[in-house]
């Protein structure tokens, strides 16, 4: 494996090493300043834009701006769906073969070409893109990163401007955030993402299809516990319009 492959598939699988680990308390002494002077979206959207321009260096550029016109027609239908049509969200393409997603505050969302390959018919693409647009409709990425506080290291990285920011520091909050993303309510997300299909049960059936994927391709690699897949599966199982 190259060593970009590997970089890649150590930023994406971060969060299942550290899994374990006990989550940091911290008060988040810059809110105030912050809340002077943006309100919570625009917030959200500066941190997302860090927080995504850092996965990028991290990756050494290999996420691009998805060239899948299917792709991003599908974000403008299931965008204005949301109750947050007012987020730009924007589905971004990691060229690598391991099975990943994961959505940034503020609309950005990535996803590898390994799970798009999973995600083969348009109605499992159209649920994939669906649940990582909802974690951001839902602000399940700012939730977390308040939750495992880890927001008040964010805003003083924030505070420094642009061209001045220590990478490091960058690199190790998005090390953070991808451990506090393993932390997102998942079963949420595949609910919401349900009822963005024009027809429940074909949202329900593309949801259940690709979970059952998932399980099936990770099983030799790591556990599925680390992604509550048999409990998603339940989850949509279950559900009733």
């Amino acid at each position: 494996m190259s060593q970009l492959k590997k970089l890649t598939v150590s930023v994406l699988l971060t969060a299942l090493f550290w899994a374990s680990c006990p989550a940091l308390e911290a008060k988040n002494p810059l809110a105030t300043y912050f809340s002077g002077l943006l309100d919570e979206s625009r917030v959200e959207i500066a941190i997302g834009k860090m927080l995504f321009e850092g996965f990028r260096a991290e990756t050494g550029g290999a996420s691009k701006t998805a060239s899948l016109p299917d792709i991003d027609a599908m974000v403008e239908q299931l965008s204005v769906k949301t109750p947050r049509t007012a987020i730009p969200y924007k589905v971004y393409i990691l060229d690598c073969r391991v099975p990943g997603e994961i959505a940034f505050p503020g609309g950005a969302i990535v996803i590898t070409a390994g799970m798009l390959a999973i995600a083969a018919t348009p109605q499992e693409r159209t649920f994939l893109v669906a649940r990582n647009i909802m974690q951001i409709a839902l602000r399940n990425p700012m939730t977390v990163i308040k939750k495992e506080g880890i927001y008040g290291s964010i805003l003083k990285v924030l505070k420094v401007p642009e061209n001045k920011r220590d990478p490091e520091a960058v690199g190790q909050i998005l090390k953070s955030y991808i451990k506090a993303a393993m932390a997102m309510d998942q079963k949420r997300a595949d609910r919401e993402a349900v009822k963005l299909f024009e027809n429940f049960q074909d949202g329900r059936q593309a949801g259940l299809s690709l979970l059952r994927k998932l399980k099936q391709e990770l099983w030799a690699f790591m556990p599925w516990e680390l992604f509550d897949l048999p409990g998603r599966i339940q989850n949509l199982e279950t559900i009733t319009p």
